[in-house]
């Protein structure tokens, strides 16, 4: 989400993370010029908070969001933004029960309007669902999944900030899967407060589920 600029950043910044810490949910922190950066609940979580913009960037599809929206609720209480606005994105990976090159040549099949006989080695597709909201998706191999989750390929890498690859170490990834990469964007047709921004951010998480949920059905519909 973001706002105008807040002095009230660099008066509060550190408010926040003490906060947090006797919440017992930071697990570690960074104080940059003009940034806090939060690691809270498993670690995997991060919260970063500027003078006008507040990133959250949730792993894994089981984060406490209760808890989670806490941390923003707090964040915002500190600084008592106004002009809120919010962008919201979203990554899925749902795991394929066949092989790379069946399930290339079924997402052309059955995603893609191609000539029959077309060759096509590998494909990804880019979709704008609205004026304000574009999604990538495609067929990945496990090697490929963490430069993707990462954004350091495909054409959210424009629009998104880097992840640190570090926390997908250890991490076992599909051999074969759906990728898709979502951007939701605010429409801006009023200012927003907190309880507005997380409305459309559920609004948006449902619209991007239901979208790779058709994709999953097409692609595993027995024929």
């Amino acid at each position: 989400m973001r706002w105008r600029p807040a002095l009230s950043f660099y008066e509060r910044r550190i408010q926040i993370l003490r906060s947090l810490d006797e919440r017992k949910i930071l697990r570690a922190f960074k104080v940059g010029d003009g940034h806090i950066n939060a690691r809270i609940l498993d670690a995997r979580h991060e919260l970063m908070v500027t003078q006008s913009s507040l990133t959250l960037d949730l792993f894994g599809q089981d984060a406490a969001v209760e808890q989670v929206w806490e941390c923003v609720s707090l964040a915002i209480g500190e600084i008592k933004p106004t002009g809120m606005d919010g962008a919201f994105a979203f990554q899925h990976l749902v795991p394929l029960d066949m092989e790379f090159e069946a399930a290339v040549a079924r997402g052309r099949e059955r995603l893609m309007a191609m000539p029959e006989g077309t060759p096509i080695q590998d494909w990804a597709l880019l979709i704008s669902p609205s004026d304000t909201s574009s999604v990538e998706f495609g067929i990945v191999r496990d090697r490929e999944v963490a430069d993707r989750l990462t954004r350091r390929v495909g054409r959210m890498r424009q629009g998104g900030d880097l992840v640190g690859a570090g926390r997908y170490v250890g991490v076992q990834f599909p051999e074969v899967a759906i990728f898709a990469d979502s951007h939701w964007g605010d429409p801006q047709d009023k200012e927003l407060d907190a309880d507005d921004i997380r409305d459309r951010w559920r609004e948006a998480s449902d619209r991007a589920g239901a979208l790779i949920d058709d994709l999953y059905a097409k692609m595993t519909k027995q024929d």
